[in-house]
């Protein structure tokens, strides 16, 4: 790790990697840190899901059938009224796959455009010149570096440890994203009890519950999904009451993951001087799918292009 570069970049996520790798490819020095160990990155959540078509869109590796990453490709799904009738069919094909596989795999692809990458590195407080943001200090395996950029990009996540340490006045919101600002999501692993019976071999969806049927790696398995705002304990009582109207197929649980994603307006700024925030700590989100992964793909796109010309020519 040098101590000088165009970019610095918090976060390896989705967003951070997407938007290192368009400035890097545009011929300039990019750094991704992030607080996690690599071998633990993405680990919070196993399964997610993108819209296919973004894959060729924005020229991002799409996971193909045999790839690590790959878990199944929905061509399309259902959705089902609240007493389990009226079946409608919805033509949304999207990739689910293995969040942390998937994120190896766009590291991958930005470090052959030239990114580098410090893991165990969490950031500290920005650096500044005359006013103004001049980088950051990183915690790096104990050690403090203070990593000179042109640009300090937050893709940190929910917690949104850097734009939350602008100064008060500098041209973005501060504000933290608060439990009640948040979007629940329980997701149940179960083992089939009549797998030759039950299979599922498709998702169904029931819009009045916020409640999925779904399809996982075991093909004698499903995944049950509930999401819900307010907390975890409100996702619970929407998924009593769901099960309470349906009928669904005798199931063993396996495990339960459970995460969540942004659900409040963004900031009224997402960038001021020197400074660029994208991702969950923007409150980027995308109510149909419930992430807002490919969402922030766009505001990376936008944001990469123009800020790629004013370093070049301006700073």
């Amino acid at each position: 790790m040098e101590n000088n570069y165009d970019v610095l970049v918090i976060g390896a996520g989705t967003a951070g990697s997407f938007f290192a790798k368009r400035l890097a490819e545009q011929g300039l020095s990019v750094l991704v840190a992030d607080k996690a160990s690599e071998e633990n990155l993405g680990k919070r959540l196993d399964i997610f899901h993108i819209d296919k078509d973004f894959f060729a869109k924005f020229g991002v590796p799409e996971p193909k059938e045999g790839d690590e990453d790959y878990v199944s490709l929905f061509e399309y799904g259902y959705a089902r009224s609240a007493f389990d009738r009226y079946e409608k069919r919805t033509d949304y094909p999207f990739v689910v796959m293995k969040l942390p596989l998937f994120l190896k795999r766009l590291k991958k692809w930005a470090t052959a455009a030239g990114v580098e990458y410090a893991f165990n590195c969490e950031f500290k407080e920005f650096l500044f010149d005359n006013g103004k943001i001049a980088g950051a200090k990183l915690d790096c395996d104990g050690v403090t570096h203070d990593v000179k950029a042109k640009l300090v990009a937050d893709c940190s996540g929910i917690g949104s440890p850097v734009r939350r340490a602008l100064p008060d006045g500098y041209g973005v919101e501060t504000f933290p994203i608060e439990d009640r600002d948040k979007f629940y999501v329980v997701l149940r692993y179960v083992k089939l009890k009549n797998p030759q019976k039950d299979r599922v071999t498709r998702s169904v969806g029931y819009p009045y519950y916020k409640t999925w049927l779904a399809p996982q790696q075991d093909p004698d398995g499903a995944i049950i999904g509930v999401g819900a705002n307010l907390s975890y304990d409100y996702a619970e009582e929407c998924f009593n009451k769901f099960e309470q109207a349906v009928q669904l197929p005798p199931y063993e649980i396996q495990k339960i993951e459970r995460g969540t994603t942004p659900y409040r307006r963004p900031p009224y700024s997402l960038v001021a001087d020197r400074f660029v925030v994208m991702g969950d700590s923007a409150c980027i989100t995308k109510p149909y799918s419930g992430e807002g992964i490919t969402a922030s793909w766009i505001l990376c796109d936008i944001a990469a292009d123009v800020i790629g010309k004013v370093i070049k020519t301006r700073l």
